[in-house]
C-alpha cells in the first residue's frame, strides 16, 4: 500500500526502503553523537574570540570627547601555548556519519538496477554523483549561511558607531571624534545614512558590470592567445575587489554587500529548488526527500561541532 503512494512510486521501491533505513540510521547515530558531545565539559568545546564593545572613562550617560570602544578582532587568536591540545573527536565522528551516508546513496542508487553487475556499477555511480551533488549544494549552502550571519554582524556593530556618533553630537561632541580601540589605533566614527549610501551602491554595482563587459568585450581578442593569463588575471581582479569591498567599513560597501548577497542567494536558491524538483521528477520524490534529509544532518553536524575547530586549527 505504502510504495503505490504518488509519494513512493513502484519504480523505485527498494531503493527508497534503504534510503529510509539510511536516513533512520544516520539520525540514530548523529543523535547518540550529539548528546555525547553535548555532555563532554565544556573546557574541550573550541572557542573564538567574540566582538565586544565597552566604553571606558565616562558613564553610559555621559561620553568623553574621545570614547574608547574595546574588541577583540575576529582575525586574532590565543596563541598556540595556551591552547589545550584536545583530540579532533569531532571529525571522526563526522567521517562515521559520511560513510553512513554514502553508503546509503550507493546502496538506494543501485538496489532497483538490473541484476547484472555492470548495472550494478552503473547504479552505484548514479549514486556516487548524487553524493557529489549534495555535498555541493550543501556546502554552498551553509556558506551562503555564514556569509549573511557575518553581514548582519557587520552591521549590528555599524549601528553600534553610529549610536555612539549621535551620542557625542547629543553631548557637544563634534562628528566624527576618534575612538581608541585595544591595539592602540583609533578609528573615526560618523552618523552616515544608509538611505544615501543606497544610490552610490547602485552605482558601484552598474560600474562593476560595465568595467568587467567592456574589459572582456575589448580584451578578449587581443588576449586570446594569453588566454590562461588572461583567465589568472581576471580571477585575481575578482579576489582583490571582493577582499576589498567586504573589508570596507562605508555604508554604501554594506548595502552592496547586502545587494550581492541577496542576489547570490536567489540564483542559489533557485538552482538548489530546480535540482531537487528535477531528481524527484526523474525518480520518485520520497526517495529524494530520505537523501536531502540524510545530507542535511551531515550539514549540521559539520557546522555545529567540525566547522569551528577547522578554522581555530587553520588559523594557528
Amino acid at each position: 500500500m505504502l510504495l503505490s503512494t504518488p509519494l513512493n512510486p513502484t519504480l523505485y521501491p527498494r531503493g527508497t526502503f534503504f534510503a529510509a533505513a539510511g536516513l533512520l540510521t544516520v539520525a540514530f547515530y548523529y543523535h547518540h553523537i550529539w548528546g555525547l558531545l553535548k555532555d563532554r565539559p565544556s573546557s574541550h568545546d573550541p572557542q573564538l574570540p567574540t566582538t565586544s564593545y565597552a566604553t571606558q572613562g565616562a558613564p553610559t550617560s555621559h561620553l568623553s570627547p574621545e570614547p574608547v570602544a574595546e574588541f577583540t578582532s575576529s582575525s586574532t587568536h590565543p596563541p598556540a601555548a595556551e591552547i589545550e591540545p584536545t583530540p579532533f573527536v569531532e571529525r571522526n565522528y563526522l567521517y562515521g556519519g559520511l560513510a553512513i551516508s554514502v553508503l546509503t546513496f550507493l546502496l538506494a542508487a543501485s538496489a532497483d538496477t538490473p541484476p547484472s553487475p555492470l548495472d550494478r556499477l552503473v547504479g552505484a555511480l548514479m549514486g556516487l554523483c548524487g553524493v557529489i551533488f549534495a555535498a555541493m549544494f550543501a556546502y554552498g549552502l551553509l556558506a551562503l549561511w555564514y556569509l549573511w550571519k557575518e553581514w548582519i554582524g557587520q552591521l549590528k556593530n555599524v549601528l553600534y558607531l553610529r549610536c555612539l556618533a549621535q551620542s557625542n553630537e547629543a553631548n557637544g561632541v563634534s562628528n566624527g571624534s576618534p575612538v581608541r580601540i585595544s591595539s592602540g589605533s583609533s578609528v573615526k566614527i560618523t552618523s552616515g545614512s544608509f538611505l544615501r549610501a543606497i544610490p552610490v551602491a547602485v552605482l558601484w554595482l552598474i560600474a562593476g558590470f560595465a568595467l568587467f563587459l567592456v574589459i572582456g568585450v575589448l580584451l578578449l581578442k587581443p588576449l586570446e592567445k594569453l588566454r590562461d593569463l588572461y583567465q589568472h588575471l581576471m580571477l585575481a581582479v575578482l579576489t582583490v575587489m571582493f577582499y576589498s569591498l567586504w573589508k570596507s567599513r562605508t555604508h554604501a560597501a554594506l548595502v552592496l554587500r547586502f545587494i550581492l548577497l541577496f542576489l547570490f542567494s536567489v540564483m542559489i536558491l533557485a538552482a538548489t529548488l530546480f535540482a531537487v524538483a528535477w531528481s524527484a521528477s526523474q525518480t520518485a520524490p520520497l526517495l529524494v526527500t530520505f537523501l536531502a534529509a540524510i545530507t542535511t544532518l551531515n550539514t549540521l553536524f559539520y557546522a555545529r561541532w567540525v566547522r569551528l575547530r577547522v578554522l581555530i586549527n587553520n588559523l594557528e
